[in-house]
């Protein structure tokens, strides 16, 4: 139910329906702001420039207008084209809205996909919701959480790539690092 996940009673949403809500968004492309309006076909459209307008074809799955990786693997600006077409991959990259995206993205090689949703999260800022076809709850069990911290501070509950995420620590390396 696409409606749903674009509710703006949620936590986050890709600004379709109403302005977002997330106010730190340091990777905006210039001309975008906060407050900024997208639409369907800001995503979904037509990979082809020569073709018709509009989600009518596309060579990407779900008809997305440019490449969107949501399996784990190398970072290379056309994995995640889609996102760089609005988040600047240099900020990304740079850890402006989380400490370790680079860590994740680059070097460990997930997918965005594997903490954010596309289109809305009813729980979490950020678009953050766990893809449970790669993450679990940690060993010992308990909830898959995110869990706010300050800026670029969040922790994580839950166990990826077969490393615990705990409040206190990351495998065996304690917080704050």
């Amino acid at each position: 139910n696409i409606a749903a996940e674009f509710n703006p009673d949620n936590a986050s949403y890709h600004p379709v329906e109403m302005k977002g809500r997330n106010k730190n968004v340091p990777s905006l492309m210039r001309g975008l702001t906060e407050n900024s309006m997208i639409s369907c076909i800001s995503c979904h459209s037509n990979d082809d420039p020569s073709g018709p307008s509009g989600p009518h074809g596309s060579d990407y799955e779900h008809i997305l207008f440019a490449k969107y990786n949501t399996y784990d693997g190398p970072e290379y600006m056309s994995a995640y084209e889609l996102c760089y077409t609005c988040h600047r991959r240099s900020s990304i990259l740079g850890n402006e809205s989380f400490r370790l995206h680079q860590l994740h993205i680059a070097i460990q090689e997930t997918a965005c996909y594997t903490c954010h949703a596309s289109h809305g999260s009813a729980l979490n800022g950020y678009l953050i919701s766990f893809n449970r076809n790669i993450v679990d709850p940690p060993d010992g069990g308990g909830l898959v959480m995110y869990i706010p911290g300050a800026a670029g501070t969040p922790k994580c509950y839950l166990k990826c790539h077969g490393t615990n995420h705990t409040l206190d620590k990351v495998g065996d390396k304690a917080w704050p690092w």
